[in-house]
């Protein structure tokens, strides 16, 4: 089985959680009550798992508690219960969370700052070229990853050998703490087969991403750092920000113009006016 779908499976579980304790008031006040916790897990959600970072983290903190809490409640056998005793027994899920957690927590930063209206193709070359550089440098072999963001595209990370070893991974401080916690229960055969999957869940969230990257695109790869276009760029936007264009009144095709003057200022500057009349303003204050 690999961790994508162990990861789905964890998804499932935190998501139970959340049903189990969380929406039932009287399951709450009993989960108080047999474990001395009073946290309780957050609102999931199953669409889009990278902005469950904050969720993740929560269900690793409260997880002994709700162990603890199926063992000594009596609860009737719903779809919830059964999936959670389930979880339970795996000897890994403690470390699946905080590995998912590092994942999420480098993609939804990301995630967030495009989703926006404004204009920001000239960022999303660096934004990109970060966030898979980050994720290849977790599993892909250091020779490999001195070449430049567009060319991060051709390394084939499904080919056994441009990844370093499995025992090598980088899984995170959290999880590989978490991981040699395990040794009483746990092989060192099925640690490694774990530290396996997480290097396969790696790989294959880079292979979407450099599968639907907008690093193919021209439009983006013109904006890269240093480049001709984007000095262009940031050039254009400081005279168009120094213009304070005149726009008269049109009423019938006609223009009407009135010493009631007024300033519409830039969405993203409210308080940006032309630097002339900023000067003018300093000086009459002082």
């Amino acid at each position: 089985m690999t961790l994508v779908y162990c990861f789905l499976l964890l998804m499932w579980d935190v998501l139970h959680t959340h049903t189990l304790i969380r929406n039932e008031k009287a399951c709450r006040a009993l989960f108080t009550q047999l474990t001395g916790c009073a946290s309780f897990p957050l609102k999931f959600c199953g669409v889009r798992w990278l902005e469950n970072a904050k969720c993740f983290q929560r269900a690793l903190q409260i997880w002994d508690h709700v162990v603890k809490f199926l063992k000594e409640a009596k609860l009737p056998k719903t779809k919830p219960v059964e999936t959670l005793k389930r979880a339970a027994c795996d000897p890994f899920l403690k470390c699946k969370l905080p590995f998912c957690k590092t994942i999420a927590d480098e993609c939804q930063p990301f995630l967030q700052w495009f989703q926006t209206s404004k204009p920001m193709t000239s960022y999303l070359f660096e934004a990109v070229e970060k966030l898979l550089r980050y994720l290849m440098n977790r599993c892909v072999k250091p020779d490999l990853m001195k070449c430049t963001g567009p060319k991060l595209l051709s390394i084939d990370t499904k080919k056994s050998g441009n990844l370093i070893l499995s025992k090598n991974i980088d899984i995170g401080f959290a999880t590989k703490r978490l991981l040699g916690g395990t040794a009483i229960t746990v092989t060192e055969r099925r640690k490694l087969e774990f530290i396996h999957e997480c290097r396969s869940m790696l790989t294959t969230m880079i292979s979407k991403l450099q599968k639907r990257s907008p690093l193919k695109q021209k439009a983006v790869r013109e904006y890269l750092k240093e480049s001709k276009e984007r000095r262009e760029l940031k050039v254009a936007l400081r005279e168009t920000a120094d213009k304070c264009e005149d726009i008269p009144i049109i009423i019938g095709g006609k223009e009407f113009r009135t010493n009631n003057i007024r300033y519409q200022t830039m969405d993203q500057y409210h308080y940006h006016q032309s630097p002339a009349f900023v000067e003018i303003a300093i000086i009459c204050e002082c």
